[in-house]
């Protein structure tokens, strides 16, 4: 976007227009069935390799969605295992003990979880019936409960914590799945009852794809093309629904457009047209009946009623900044854009208070990273720092300064960043450091937890670290944007395949 955008005396103005530029009027396109072009794909064997899936001896079916105690008393003990934030006192020693039990904690969370679905599953190969929430693949049981990955970093929150899904390294099968015939780099995956769907990195090219997977073996479901498109943002789903914003194209007359769509057969729910330049466009942030998603010709917020696209507000004091995406926290809307953290009322918009820290502008007119929170507050990185926010006294709990970049994930009381292409685990709290690892030193992707383990990923490989000693539990020879789901670690690469892992049951 950095090539088409310039700043001036005056402020922020195109310095070249493609195709012209649309405005949006207000309306809203609806439209239900088939229209969109959404292509259904038969889900074969020979259609599966020639696809580039890795197929492991398993069922083919959809993943069975965990209706089950298990996965709903995981996510309550983790709940309870969650720490509070801490004496300030709190460092060194002290807090690394305080937190190796909280660890333990939310870990036996996870495995109660796990044994209550592997109970009477000790027969080795299959022998016997898989119990409820996991099925035969490759000739063990396995985990195929349909713990969810809704959006960028799990939910609207985006704090990059599971606490839903039962499975943990070692990875015991995988799938491969060419998703961008021109190689081009996936977006970050979002998951919901068994089906993975990914868009990729296209910018002022001349179209763009939603693929649907299945997450138990990579098979593709459909496809939806959505026509003259210079890029498409990531996706989100959330409740049978795929939201997605794409961006004008190339030629006269076309507008950027919000995207709600059939999470099932990819058919097309309503499209909201928005006002843009040529942007990158994140994972919209869906909550209390709202899509909210980057936009506006210098920037800007959109609010759209999940319902039917009607558009809800707009708001144009954000910057002229792409790759970000709203956070919804605690009944507030936060915006984190070029160092600004402005706290919003969902309803309308209208600001309810901001706060900031110094921003590098290393990447122009790009964010490339969101404000992820959890119950006790949100946590930001503005390179080189990282810093917690407390939104009752509406300011910085505390900052530490390093080589922090992208976005962080908060679990259990302990926040995980990326800092100088390593993962940092400091307290939540306090900030006080708690232990790091260095993986192959060129860690660049935001960290996610699940069940007792963290997940990081250079552009080359990707590691399972385990929370409790700090320590390597497994790694790949690949890497990407990462998401849990279904008993699976997703990994959409920048070489254009989606991969997924098979954890194992405890």
């Amino acid at each position: 976007m950095g090539a088409f955008i310039s700043r001036s005396a005056g402020g922020i103005a195109a310095a070249v227009v493609l195709g012209g530029f649309v405005a949006c009027g207000g309306s809203v396109s609806l439209e239900t069935g088939d229209s969109g072009t959404a292509d259904v794909a038969p889900v074969d064997a020979e259609a599966s390799d020639a696809g580039g899936v890795d197929a492991m001896a398993a069922d083919t079916g959809r993943a069975d969605a965990t209706t089950g105690d298990a996965a709903s008393d995981a996510a309550s003990d983790a709940k309870d295992a969650e720490a509070s934030p801490g004496d300030a006192s709190m460092t060194g020693d002290a807090a690394a003990d305080v937190h190796e039990q909280q660890a333990d904690a939310a870990a036996d969370a996870g495995a109660d979880a796990a044994a209550e679905v592997d109970a009477g599953a000790g027969a080795s190969g299959c022998a016997a019936a898989c119990p409820s929430g996991a099925g035969c693949l490759g000739g063990s049981c396995q985990p195929t409960s349909s713990s969810n990955w809704r959006t960028f970093q799990y939910d609207e929150s985006h704090a990059g914590y599971s606490p839903t899904e039962p499975g943990v390294p070692p990875m015991v099968g995988s799938w491969t799945r060419m998703v961008s015939d021109a190689g081009a780099p996936l977006h970050p995956a979002a998951a919901e009852n068994g089906t993975i769907f990914v868009t990729s990195d296209t910018n002022l090219n001349t179209g763009g794809t939603l693929v649907a997977l299945s997450a138990q073996d990579g098979s593709v479901l459909y496809t939806h093309d959505f026509g003259s498109v210079s890029s498409t943002g990531h996706p989100s789903v959330v409740n049978g629904t795929v939201y997605v914003q794409t961006n004008k194209g190339l030629n006269a007359g076309d507008v950027s457009h919000v995207w709600a769509l059939d999470a099932t057969t990819g058919n097309v729910r309503w499209s909201s047209p928005f006002d843009s330049q040529w942007e990158h466009f994140w994972a919209p942030t869906v909550a209390g009946g709202m899509v909210y998603v980057d936009g506006g010709r210098f920037g800007g917020l959109y609010a759209f009623d999940i319902s039917n696209g009607n558009q809800v507000f707009f708001s144009d004091t954000i910057g002229q900044y792409d790759s970000w995406t709203p956070t919804y926290a605690g009944g507030v809307l936060y915006t984190w854009v070029a160092g600004g953290l402005v706290a919003r009322d969902p309803a309308t918009g209208a600001l309810l208070w901001n706060n900031g820290l110094p921003w590098s502008d290393a990447t122009p007119y790009s964010v490339n990273a969101a404000a992820a929170f959890d119950s006790t507050g949100g946590y930001v990185i503005s390179p080189p720092l990282l810093a917690a926010v407390d939104p009752v006294a509406q300011d910085f709990r505390w900052t530490l300064s390093a080589s922090y970049t992208g976005t962080p994930a908060v679990a259990n009381g302990v926040v995980y960043a990326v800092s100088g292409g390593e993962l940092v685990a400091n307290d939540a709290g306090t900030g006080a450091a708690l232990w790091t690892f260095a993986g192959d030193g060129k860690l660049s992707y935001p960290p996610i937890v699940a069940n007792g383990f963290v997940y990081v990923s250079s552009t080359a490989n990707v590691f399972a670290v385990d929370v409790r000693t700090h320590t390597e539990a497994w790694t790949d020879a690949s890497g990407g944007w990462l998401a849990v789901t279904s008993g699976r670690l997703v990994v959409a690469g920048a070489d254009g395949i989606a991969r997924a892992f098979v954890l194992t049951l405890r």
